[in-house]
């Protein structure tokens, strides 16, 4: 994108394919954004006002996505600490037909120095295409309250509601017939507790526990995490993480492992060697109303390099190998970064 800023940033103009992060996982689009900030700030902070339209921008590709229009706005206001409010409004439409109208809230909180309190929520006003119900999509909360420079606590809340609206809309004009179930939606829910121990300047632990339901009507099943992590071990430059995410489901039990070995070499090139061992397990129901349940299991192991070329470059270059269960992934990643 291309833009413009008047003085003391009091308004923004931008042209192209961009992200409008106060709206949170729909706020992409591709067109034409504008923002205005009044002059004076009030006792409760200061005031933004957005107004932003254009078309589906591709997730992966530069481009647009055929017949999909999108558009909206919202009122922001910052205040001190890093505080903000923001209330939006996006629809989307897809061809003739409402994709989705959406009201999105996020919340950030700082109480005192001590206490944070982060929510964000999206609310449908009406289903995907007009099917369905609307109601509550999406709702987030992060507590986190530091009790000293040593110890932290955070605490996470996830609820929603997951349904393909692209694909749903996309049926009801094609005319094809929508499987009431299908805007039923799946369900997710997690509640979480994390503490997080500094013991040491350059040393980090964390224990956590947490229960979730990964769909509408299961049962609640337990997750427990830990790990560590220490920062240039002996004043060499070396640094090492691990940990382990572990999910008991009655008879069955998953590990998620994560380790890595990161090594400085003098002030430009920074090499680290990862390992991740994960499983992912899908639940879903045959033609006949039994129940089939996948886990493909894989281990990646990945060797990267940061390499600070001057002041304006720095250069990244990753390569991983992934072995799944029945096949082999090799993987380059090469990237510029220019500062300026």
């Amino acid at each position: 994108w291309v833009g413009l800023k008047g003085k003391s940033d009091n308004w923004t103009l931008r042209l192209g394919q961009m992200w409008i992060r106060d709206l949170g996982g729909i706020g992409s689009v591709g067109g034409l954004y504008g923002e205005y900030r009044l002059p004076q700030t009030s006792s409760f902070g200061r005031w933004r006002f957005g107004l932003f339209g254009g078309l589906e921008p591709k997730i992966m590709d530069a481009g647009y996505v055929d017949d999909i229009a999108k558009g909206g706005a919202y009122v922001a206001v910052d205040g001190d600490r890093g505080r903000r409010h923001v209330l939006g409004w996006v629809m989307i439409r897809n061809d003739d037909l409402t994709e989705r109208s959406v009201i999105v809230f996020n919340n950030f909180i700082p109480v005192g120095r001590k206490f944070l309190i982060y929510e964000a929520l999206e609310y449908d006003l009406e289903g995907p295409g007009g099917q369905g119900d609307g109601g509550l999509s999406y709702f987030f909360t992060n507590l986190r309250y530091t009790f000293s420079r040593v110890v932290n606590v955070q605490g996470t809340y996830h609820r929603g509601r997951s349904l393909n609206a692209r694909l749903i809309t996309e049926d009801i004009l094609q005319g094809r017939p929508i499987d009431p179930e299908r805007l039923e939606r799946l369900l997710y829910e997690s509640g979480r507790i994390r503490v997080n121990v500094n013991p040491w300047r350059k040393v980090r632990l964390w224990a956590g526990y947490g229960r979730e339901r990964p769909n509408d009507g299961d049962e609640w099943y337990p997750r427990a995490e830990f790990g560590a992590a220490v920062n240039n071990i002996g004043g060499i430059g070396f640094d090492v993480a691990a940990s382990n995410y572990r999910i008991d489901r009655g008879d069955d039990s998953y590990d998620s492992i994560y380790a890595s070995l990161g090594k400085t070499f003098g002030r430009k090139v920074y090499l680290s060697l990862d390992y991740t061992s994960s499983l992912s397990v899908f639940t879903y129901e045959d033609a006949e109303g039994g129940t089939v349940e996948v886990s493909p299991e894989s281990d990646r192991w990945a060797l990267s390099a940061n390499v600070s070329l001057n002041r304006t470059f720095s250069l990244l270059l990753i390569g991983e190998w992934i072995d799944h269960d029945d096949f082999e992934e090799t993987r380059a990643l090469a990237g510029l970064t220019v500062r300026f």
